[in-house]
């Protein structure tokens, strides 16, 4: 049975977005807060390309990366960066033991970030076809030990 148009109820209106005056001082504040300073690296101390990472934050789990461990932190790319080095997720990178690597690796070593641990699962399919095997930003020219605890 079909209701008449007159009978049906109305449809709630959505309200209207609340607008937030703030102070110069108190909008600077909060840009700072919302901007990440990601420093620029100078050297690696390990890469894994064509690896899966599970980020901390989010959970998410994303695959064919190319991740460089630095002495500035953990650098996360899925696609070449206009810049030859922004990457797509970082984190600081505190002093610990190098990480497992060949057979070990196979079903992934956690890494303990700034932002909370991640889980690295290196391929173990050859990378020639992967769209990041070209990339080597400048940093990644410099190889030095890991730093450890």
């Amino acid at each position: 049975m079909a209701t008449s148009p007159r009978r049906r109820a109305a449809a709630p209106r959505p309200a209207a977005p609340a607008t937030i005056e703030l102070g110069s001082g108190q909008a600077d504040a909060l840009t700072a807060l919302a901007v990440e300073t990601i420093p620029q690296p100078q050297a690696q101390m390990a890469v894994w390309m064509r690896a899966a990472i599970r980020l901390p934050d989010t959970g998410e789990i994303w695959r064919d990366c190319k991740i460089y461990a630095t002495p500035d932190g953990l650098y996360v790319y899925r696609a070449i960066p206009a810049d030859g080095w922004t990457p797509d997720w970082w984190a600081p990178l505190p002093p610990q033991h190098r990480p497992i690597t060949g057979v070990m690796a196979r079903n992934g070593f956690n890494l303990a970030t700034d932002k909370g641990a991640v889980i690295i699962t290196p391929s173990q399919n050859c990378a020639c076809s992967a769209p990041l095997r070209r990339f080597n930003p400048d940093f990644a020219q410099r190889v030095v030990r890991w730093v450890e605890a």
